[in-house]
């Protein structure tokens, strides 16, 4: 007896090729976000690792202070933060007691955290009834410009920044 045959058997080669074919450019898309994303994350981790070595640096070395080595403090701590990183920062802001310069480098301050108030006052004086007292401080602040591989609404294009505030005295 003859083999029997149904009609809707069909051959299925070439099918793998095919599923490549349709799946691919979903495949590629998505490992292209993939890499997107983690740049981004690498970016923020390096940028957020150069301000923070710019912080121990402005720690370790901003202690007693003149008005008139504020200046080149401020920039060895702007240096720091651009050679902690392979990133290609801007000019990182860095200001002694809210000043660029040293014109407030004899004066102490408190800070109010919830307003971003700074308030001069003497130094060692009680900032509240229960809170820490006045002093010096460096704030750093570093942007890295970033550009995505493929532009999309998920990750445009944009600055990315890390700040830091820290007690030097």
């Amino acid at each position: 007896m003859p083999p029997i045959t149904t009609p809707c058997r069909r051959s299925i080669a070439g099918a793998a090729a095919t599923e490549l074919a349709l799946m691919a450019p979903i495949f590629a898309v998505l490992l292209i976000a993939i890499v997107d994303f983690a740049f981004a994350f690498y970016s923020k981790q390096q940028l957020a690792t150069a301000v923070s070595t710019s912080m121990q640096f402005a720690y370790n070395n901003g202690q007693n202070l003149t008005s008139s080595q504020v200046p080149t403090f401020l920039a060895n701590v702007a240096t720091v933060a651009r050679t902690a990183t392979t990133l290609n920062l801007g000019a990182p802001t860095v200001k002694f007691n809210n000043a660029t310069d040293g014109s407030n480098a004899g004066s102490c301050y408190c800070i109010d955290g919830t307003t971003g108030t700074w308030t001069a006052t003497t130094c060692g004086a009680s900032c509240s009834s229960n809170g820490p007292t006045a002093g010096k401080f460096v704030s750093i602040k570093a942007t890295y410009s970033y550009t995505p591989i493929v532009r999309s609404d998920f990750l445009a294009s944009g600055t990315i920044s890390d700040s830091v505030l820290v007690r030097v005295q």
